[in-house]
This record gives structure tokens, sequence and C-alpha cells, in this order.
């Protein structure tokens, strides 16, 4: 009863490399935890960098929070354009370098720009 592309999709992890599926954790692990951080990125703008309080409204600390949930947001649209830009040459890079060292460097990359 399990739909057919989900079928498909478990047997392609069964039958992965042990050295695939250690990646793939790997990436999930990692995109959790950069999940935390895209979610709580436009609140943490909005409270610390510009001092708002969400809880009330109609006043400066209000507004202030709405300025800074927008900064928080320009920063996510920000990131988002500067990822796709960035992954544009991934592919002539990996025919280039391989793909492992493609791998490492974008991660460390991801790490030390963050």
């Amino acid at each position: 009863l399990v739909p057919e592309p989900i079928a498909a999709v478990w047997q392609g992890i069964k039958s992965m490399p042990r050295v695939m599926i250690w990646v793939c954790a790997v990436n999930y692990f990692s995109w959790i935890g950069w999940f935390v951080f895209f979610l709580f990125n436009t609140d943490f703008f909005g409270r610390v960098i510009h001092e708002g309080d969400p809880a009330s409204s109609d006043t400066p600390t209000y507004c202030r929070y709405g300025q800074g949930i927008r900064m928080g947001a320009l920063a996510l649209v920000l990131f988002a354009v500067g990822s796709f830009i960035s992954s544009l040459p991934v592919s002539s890079s990996v025919h280039r370098f391989g793909p492992r060292n493609v791998w490492i460097v974008s991660s460390a990359a991801l790490a030390l720009l963050m």
C-alpha cells in the first residue's frame, strides 16, 4: 500500500553504496542545523539587533521589531541569491576538481561565510 514513488525512493536508498549513505546523513543533519537558523533569523533581527518587542503593538519598540523582521527577511533573500549564484559553477567544478573536493570546499566555505 506504499505509493510507487516512495517505494522507488526507498529501494534506491537500500541499494546505495555505504559511502553515499554517509554523505546523505551528513547533509541531512547539517540542513537540520541550518533550518533552526533560517526559522529564527528574522525574529533575532527584530528582537536583538533592532531591540524590538513584538508583544507591544503600536509602540516604537514594535515598529523597531517590524524593521528588524524586514531586515532579517532581506538577509534571507540575499542568502538565497548568493546560494543560487554560487551554485552555477558547481557542475563544471565537479568535472574539473572531482565531487569530493568540491563538496569539502563548498561545505567549508558555507561554514566560514555564515
